[in-house]
């Protein structure tokens, strides 16, 4: 019966004498709209509309419209609501009214704002995503801004390495001094800081090597004599000089570098590696 509602208005219409003009004059809805409806033609009408539409005209026909069982089961209650009454009576209340209009609105076009909600919420989650991967990544970059001290040996000798010292720079709360040891004849040294283990290098004129802390340093040196030393780009222990031919240890802390009898560490390395006592 639903398929037919269009001729039962339109013979309702011409029954009670009134023309489509007439019609379309006090529902306020173009009179092609209302023929398409009298025509059964949905397709001519505005898809969110035709349910609007068909119960403004039935109403001022005074005419029930059929619906089919699954409207009968979820009948638009909003609609209902949202639409004038059928004696076509308005609010009194200016505010009200307005806001009536405005959900009425988003009602009819409720497809739109549906869409826009998700389109909103799915950004908000790529931005969310995008947030949380770019700080996971600012902090990899964190974690890896080292200041890269390279030292390399001569390259024709056979225990030339490569020596990375690496130390967080940009950390406020760490104070950090260096230990600069400058070569003037060949010197084999091992060291160690808290931010190394336990190495060794041969120094060649020219060379040197700068260690950074933030608590202690410690080297033993093969030729006393064949170095200088510098702290925190001073020179120190002027009087090593003094003892070339012998070796020595020295132990750097935040309040200098001196000379010591013995380095637990660098003696537990020399022990466990070259078993030397």
């Amino acid at each position: 019966m639903e398929n037919n509602i269009g001729k039962i208005l339109k013979d309702k219409r011409t029954e009670i004498g009134l023309s489509v003009a007439d019609v379309s004059k006090k529902i306020k809805i173009r009179g092609s709209f209302i023929e398409a409806i009298e025509n059964n033609d949905i397709k001519s009408l505005p898809e969110s509309y035709y349910d609007l539409f068909l119960k403004k005209y039935a109403g001022l026909l005074n005419v029930d419209i059929p619906e089919d069982e699954e409207k009968k089961k979820q009948k638009d209650m909003i609609l209902e609501m949202l639409t004038e009454s059928e004696n076509g009576k308005k609010k009194n209340n200016p505010a009200a009214e307005f806001i009536r209009k405005i959900l009425l609105f988003v009602y009819i076009h409720r497809k739109f704002f549906i869409g826009l909600v998700i389109g909103l919420l799915l950004f908000m989650f790529i931005r969310h995503m995008y947030v949380l991967l770019n700080e996971d990544e600012k902090s990899e970059k964190s974690e890896s801004m080292v200041k890269i001290i390279t030292i390399e040996g001569d390259p024709q000798d056979k225990i030339s390495v490569a020596v990375r010292d690496s130390f967080m720079v940009g950390d406020e709360d760490a104070e950090y001094f260096s230990m600069r040891i400058i070569a003037s004849d060949s010197c084999y040294i091992y060291y160690y800081s808290d931010t190394l283990q336990v190495s060794e290098i041969m120094l060649v004129p020219g060379k040197d090597l700068d260690i950074k802390a933030e608590n202690i340093i410690e080297a033993k040196l093969g030729q006393s004599g064949a170095v200088r030393i510098e702290f925190n780009g001073e020179s120190a222990l002027d009087d090593l000089k003094n003892y070339s031919g012998y070796s020595s240890y020295l132990k750097a802390t935040v309040r200098g570098v001196q000379r010591v009898k013995q380095s637990d560490k660098i003696g537990t390395y020399l022990k466990n590696v070259y078993g030397l006592e």
